[in-house]
Parts: structure tokens; C-alpha cells; sequence
């Protein structure tokens, strides 16, 4: 069941990407990033629509990404037409340094994926409502949670809701270390997208300065996301 729901989310993720956006070449790399987004706001929606009607199972969301991904697909046949792409070693030498900051800062504040070592028991909630949710596949409310534990519903879903998918594809490793590496692939995800933006607006100015967008990039990844990484608030 586990490796349909990979297939699913694979077939989600390339029907996206042949999607024609515009007729020119665009970046691969950014629209990569860019579905990686489409994809938490996508599953978060797909979820609390089927919880509308109190039903959620991993079977039932890979049936739903399959056939959505086939409309798609039959879609750009009939159009014959998909989206075209470029890559430059400019852009994926950027990416690159970004991701290795990225992962560096998330080595330094976990130790390694060793030891809990968030700053405040905040996480702890997200860290149970992510469990939860890959426990029971549904939307969180009075008829799925424990009552005791907290109050889910006032709580936002689209943190817990991929996170528990990242803890049920990932449940091979110890589910602690698991919320480790979803947060830190979070934190990873804010930065490209960051440095997607600053790109886009040098771009207007007709200018592309990596240097200036690395050290941007990097001051806006220590502020408010790594507080994030911090406290385990999982809000952004």
C-alpha cells in the first residue's frame, strides 16, 4: 500500500510538471520547488475534504492521485503539448550551495537526528498530531483524536497532515527522527523558495548576482525559519 501512495505522489508531481504553464522554456529546478509546495497545499486540501465526509485512507488518496494524474495526462495528450524546460549550471550551482546550507544548519541544531533537542514542548504537540494523523489517515477533529491530548481543531492542518504522510512513507525509522527530517526538509524548502524569489527580482532589474542572493537567502533562513527549527512551531 505504502509504495502506491509513493506511485501516486510520483505521477501527482510529473503530471504537474508536463502541465504547460507558459510557451517559453522555464526553470526545472523552480518548478520542481514549486510543486513540492503545490503538493502540501494539494494533500492538506484532498484530506480535509474527504474528512468531510469522515472518510481517509491511504487507499482511497492513491486512488484519488492516480485518477487525477490520469485526467491530466489524457488532458496533454489530446493537447500534445507539454511544458519545456532549461537548466543552467548558474542556477544549479545556487540551488546547490542553498540546499548544503540548508542541511548544514539542520546537522547543527538536531546533532545529527540524535537527540530531541527542540527549545520548547510546542513541538511536542505537532510531533502527536503528526502521529496521529499517520495513525488514523483522517482529518483531525473531535471524532478522531483523543480528547485529552489537545484540541486539534483550532490547530492549522497542512503541518501535520504531510508530516504524518512523511512519518507513514518513513516508518522504517524511529518516528522522532522522522518529525527530524520533515522539519528540517521544511526548513531546506523555505530557503529555495526564498532564493526563487530574490532570483525573480533581480531578474527585473536585469541583474543575477549569486553572491547576493546566497547571503540574503541565508540571513532570511537564521531569522524566522530557523526559530521555526527551534521551537518546533511548524507555522510557516
Amino acid at each position: 500500500m505504502k509504495l502506491l501512495f509513493i506511485i501516486s505522489i510520483f505521477l501527482l508531481e510529473i503530471s504537474f510538471l508536463l502541465l504547460p504553464k507558459t510557451k517559453e522554456k522555464i526553470s526545472l529546478l523552480d518548478s520542481i520547488i514549486y510543486s513540492l509546495g503545490l503538493l502540501y497545499a494539494y494533500q492538506t486540501l484532498e484530506v480535509y475534504l474527504t474528512g468531510l465526509l469522515n472518510i481517509g485512507n491511504i487507499l482511497l488518496y492513491s486512488i484519488i492521485n492516480i485518477t487525477i494524474s490520469l485526467i491530466l495526462i489524457i488532458f496533454l495528450c489530446k493537447r500534445k503539448q507539454i511544458q519545456k524546460y532549461t537548466i543552467t549550471k548558474k542556477e544549479l550551482l545556487l540551488k546547490s550551495i542553498i540546499l548544503l546550507i540548508g542541511i548544514i544548519l539542520v546537522l547543527i541544531r538536531f546533532n545529527g537526528f540524535n537527540s530531541l533537542s527542540y527549545s520548547s514542548d510546542d513541538s511536542s504537540i505537532h510531533y502527536k498530531a503528526a502521529q496521529n494523523f499517520q495513525q488514523t489517515k483522517k482529518y483531525l477533529n473531535k471524532n478522531t483524536y483523543p480528547k485529552q491530548l489537545y484540541d486539534y481543531d483550532k490547530m492549522m492542518p497542512i503541518s501535520y497532515i504531510n508530516g504524518g504522510f512523511f512519518l507513514y512513507i518513513v516508518s522504517n525509522i524511529p518516528s522522532y527522527k522522522a518529525f527530524f527530517l520533515y522539519d528540517g526538509f521544511c526548513f531546506i524548502l523555505y530557503g529555495l523558495l526564498f532564493s526563487i524569489t530574490i532570483s525573480k527580482l533581480l531578474q527585473k532589474k536585469e541583474k543575477n548576482n549569486i553572491l547576493y542572493n546566497i547571503m540574503m537567502t541565508t540571513i532570511y533562513m537564521i531569522g524566522y525559519p530557523f526559530n521555526n527549527l527551534l521551537y518546533g512551531f511548524c507555522y510557516l
